[in-house]
């Protein structure tokens, strides 16, 4: 569905209101790395927080080092090349055409602490303390989601009983509906929110949010007047 090139005059009026308001955790960094316990930057850390609210896990080698790994649809392949080229993430990421493996890290059993109990994938209500952003939940969405006939269904393994507190999060976030599923959170009205990901994210989340619209909420997204 070529929606994007719908919406090409609004994209093209935003643009400077894309870079200076793109949230802090899209910011590169070019600092020294320590394999111990450096993360390499926020859309590094926002890409690790994606995968696990994805499908993505944390696993463990022979050398009690961590990584995350995460499969996905072929057809996302570009748009997280696209995001690996802009932040300068590919040294750290071994990525194919339907899969990806993070390097190891020692921060990521931190992170394992936070999203699991023994094998068991959970979420905590405190998004601070979940190492949660805009740009990740976003992230997320354009990673996982589906269309259907209603709603998008964006797929998780996080344990069953805590969607539940992740759909609380997104409706306070997102203020639109989450209704949990087995595996799954589904979302209705995501051109509610659009604004929200042009103010707080950039034309590379945008670009890919705006094919979960439809061609009236495209429609009704250009009707409307627009506010930074």
């Amino acid at each position: 569905m070529q929606l994007a090139s719908t919406l090409e005059p609004i994209l093209n009026n935003n643009i400077n209101n894309f870079i200076s308001s793109m949230d802090h955790t899209e910011q590169t960094t070019t600092t020294k790395l320590n394999f111990k316990m450096d993360i390499p930057s926020e859309a590094f850390k926002d890409l690790c927080i994606a995968a696990l609210l994805g499908q993505g896990d944390i696993l463990t080698n022979s050398n009690q080092r961590s990584y995350i790994y995460v499969s996905f649809a072929e057809e996302k392949y570009a748009y997280i090349k696209e995001y690996l080229d802009t932040y300068q993430l590919n040294n750290y990421i071994e990525l194919t055409s339907n899969d990806f493996k993070t390097v190891e890290f020692d921060f990521l059993k931190h992170y394992k602490d936070l999203w699991y109990i023994n094998d068991m994938k959970i979420f905590h209500m405190d998004a601070k303390h979940m190492n949660l952003s805009l740009v990740s939940i976003i992230m997320w969405i354009n990673l996982f989601g589906k269309t259907q006939v209603e709603g998008t269904s964006i797929t998780t393994n996080i344990n069953d009983q805590y969607i539940r507190n992740l759909c609380f999060y997104l409706e306070r976030l997102l203020q639109i509906p989450a209704i949990p599923k087995k595996n799954k959170v589904k979302l209705f009205h995501l051109y509610l929110a659009y604004e929200k990901v042009i103010n707080h994210t950039n034309l590379i989340h945008t670009t890919q949010y705006i094919n979960y619209l439809s061609q009236h909420e495209v429609t009704t997204i250009k009707n409307r007047p627009y506010t930074s």
